[in-house]
């Protein structure tokens, strides 16, 4: 004997050259043994069960940047683009230097995403956003800081920081007002990949996560932005993360597009650079050494 149960699920559907934002409702059937897991499951979320998503999601510099700050931040002189940023202290520059606080780390061999630069970033999208609430490439920001952090905690301070459910409702929110970011649905592509690598089937079930969103998301952000490599070289990341083996044709699709596109800035021939490496490295190494590579690289 089961149960029915209205779940609502998000959907982003294609409108002509467009994308759109809907929501559907569902009925789920479960047995008695699957409603004894989720209520185990829906126990442990509400002590704070989340799962830190670590995803880069690139954003373009905000068009109200100054042209020297701007070649600055695309010649990979981060700190010259930051110290720009701030003497405007608008919206758009705060949004921006946070970004370029965390360019900073990403783009550098190894990376460095210490607790003082990720402090940092989160102050300053914290300031954009007190300006604006609403404003995309902040939320991102702020979006990425919570999934870093979560990645560099262990899994249970983490869990009760519920820093996971925070960035992701931050990347919803964005997708869902400018269904158009391709940064927001690549942001989103990664969180459902990395929640069903960390929780498995019944976490997945719980956070409403899946391989049908994760790749919908993906899809959206590839025709928006199809030549932006950062957002392939993530979808990579992830599913060798999660799987090497089962994902394979879908790995090798991305690296080839990672390897086929232009970069558009130091940070995007950096990370062009590491995508490389790790196609390379991955040929000699198992299935688990390619996940646990994978997990370490941003």
């Amino acid at each position: 004997m089961g149960i029915q149960t209205l779940v609502a699920v998000r959907v982003y559907k294609r409108r002509g050259a467009g994308v759109q934002a809907c929501s559907q409702q569902v009925w789920c059937k479960f047995g008695w043994g699957s409603w004894r897991c989720l209520y185990i499951s829906l126990m442990r979320l509400f002590i704070g069960l989340v799962f830190g998503v670590t995803a880069w999601a690139m954003s373009p510099a905000a068009s109200a940047q100054s042209a020297e700050a701007q070649d600055a931040y695309q010649a990979g002189s981060y700190e010259h683009a930051l110290g720009l940023a701030l003497e405007e202290a608008t919206s758009d520059s705060l949004a921006f230097a946070a970004r370029a606080v965390l360019a900073g780390g990403i783009g550098t061999d190894p990376i460095d995403m210490s607790d003082e630069r990720l402090d940092e970033a989160q102050k300053l999208a914290e300031r954009a956003m007190a300006l604006d609430s609403g404003h995309d490439e902040a939320r991102l920001q702020q979006a990425i800081v919570l999934s870093l952090r979560a990645r560099a905690m262990g899994a249970r301070p983490a869990f009760r920081a519920r820093l996971g459910r925070r960035a992701r409702a931050l990347g919803e929110a964005v997708a869902e007002e400018s269904p158009d970011n391709p940064y927001a649905h690549g942001f989103l592509a990664v969180w459902h990949v990395e929640v069903i690598r960390r929780g498995g089937r019944i976490g997945a079930l719980v956070l409403g996560a899946s391989m049908d969103e994760a790749r919908e998301h993906y899809a959206i952000a590839s025709e928006l932005a199809p030549s932006d490599l950062a957002l392939h070289w993530q979808w990579v990341r992830a599913l060798s993360a999660l799987n090497p083996s089962k994902y394979a044709s879908e790995i090798e699709a991305a690296l080839i597009r990672v390897e086929n596109a232009i970069p558009a800035d130091q940070l995007s021939t950096v990370l062009q650079a590491r995508a490389l490496r790790f196609r390379d490295a991955s040929v000699n190494l198992s299935a688990g050494e390619i996940r646990r590579l994978a997990v370490a690289l941003l």
